[in-house]
């Protein structure tokens, strides 16, 4: 048993752990131009300065900062007549008729801006907002509207007409920086994504209050693990993948006795069948030791036990209108044992 069993470690062994590349983005003093902007395939960020509140435009509502990890972060795409802007955290466009973060993911229902540069300050701005870098954002036939943000709270931008105090954006061109760090998983099988929700870690105690979420869109066997500085979720579309999220939080309290990283999984089986066959026929094990296998094929979230259970060396299975098949079928006729093989 103990040879099967470190053969079966051993195979899994070398995904013990998943190096992740970690993009981050960063503003650069370098100007820009609307030629630059029309060319596209560059990423920029949306600043607005208005006298009383400095904001970058986000994927959701305004940022009062830029976010290196790309909420603020927006790629600039050619079309004709003008630029799509796409942002590289959600993937989603500016769309819509309404407000302009009214949002989605397809391209052919994505607003097409024109960039209109300004070469003065307009009223109400910031004293220290940068003249070179100001454009106006027109959209709709003849540039009739305006990303604009000028609304109530500033949470949101709209489009609208005229080119008032607040629809002047400041663009700042974006580098990008991509580093390999190393995500403390210690799951195994390694999931198929796997990022850093934050630095830090959450207490181990966190793992008894777990949010569960349903969603049917999952795949069976599917999971969604988000570890935040506010618990535990685990989305599934049913009790499978529930059990695998398990496991793999298991693994992670395990494997990181500071506490459990904040990290956000995405997981799902290459493969329907993932079986491990044990040949009892051949070699005896206990009721224990079979029970422990599948405690360990669990761990590695295999899903088919190949028992193999009657052959010419052993009878495994008790029928009780055969009890010969066990009293006799069970022992074998002789052993290799201590056989001499090359003398034969």
């Amino acid at each position: 048993m103990k040879q099967i069993l470190l053969a079966f470690t051993m195979l899994v062994a070398s995904v013990a752990s998943a190096a992740q590349d970690v993009t981050t983005y960063k503003l650069i003093t370098a100007e820009i131009t609307s030629d630059e902007l029309l060319r596209g395939d560059l990423n920029i960020a949306l600043r607005v300065w208005t006298t009383t509140k400095d904001m970058y435009i986000s994927d959701a509502n305004n940022k009062d900062a830029f976010d290196e990890n790309g909420s603020t972060v927006f790629h600039v795409e050619a079309a004709q007549g003008g630029i799509l802007l796409k942002n590289v955290k959600s993937g989603e466009y500016f769309g819509g008729e309404g407000t302009a973060l009214a949002r989605t993911t397809d391209a052919s229902q994505a607003k097409v801006f024109t960039p209109v540069k300004i070469t003065s300050k307009v009223d109400n701005t910031h004293l220290d907002a940068d003249e070179t870098r100001s454009f106006w954002l027109t959209c709709e036939a003849g540039g009739k509207k305006y990303l604009n943000t000028n609304t109530g709270g500033y949470t949101t931008v709209k489009y609208a007409p005229g080119n008032g105090n607040w629809s002047t954006m400041y663009i700042y061109k974006v580098e990008t920086e991509i580093t390999k760090a190393q995500v403390p998983t210690c799951i195994i099988p390694v999931p198929k994504n796997v990022s850093l929700n934050a630095e830090g870690t959450l207490p181990h105690t966190a793992i008894d209050n777990i949010t569960f979420l349903t969603d049917a869109t999952l795949a069976d066997e599917a999971y969604i693990i988000d570890i935040t500085t506010e618990g535990i979720s685990v989305t599934s579309s049913g009790d499978k993948g529930k059990f695998y999220a398990m496991q793999s939080l298991v693994q992670l309290q395990e494997g990181n006795t500071d506490g459990l990283p904040l990290l956000h999984i995405e997981d799902a089986p290459r493969f329907a069948y993932r079986g491990f066959m044990l040949d009892v026929s051949r070699h005896f094990f206990s009721v224990a030791q079979v029970k422990k296998m599948l405690d360990i094929m669990a761990r590695y979230k295999m899903n088919v036990f190949h028992w193999h259970l009657t052959d010419d060396q052993g009878w495994r299975v008790e029928i009780k209108k055969y009890p010969q098949l066990t009293e006799v079928g069970s022992v074998r006729g002789g052993t290799m044992v201590g056989r001499d093989f090359d003398s034969d």
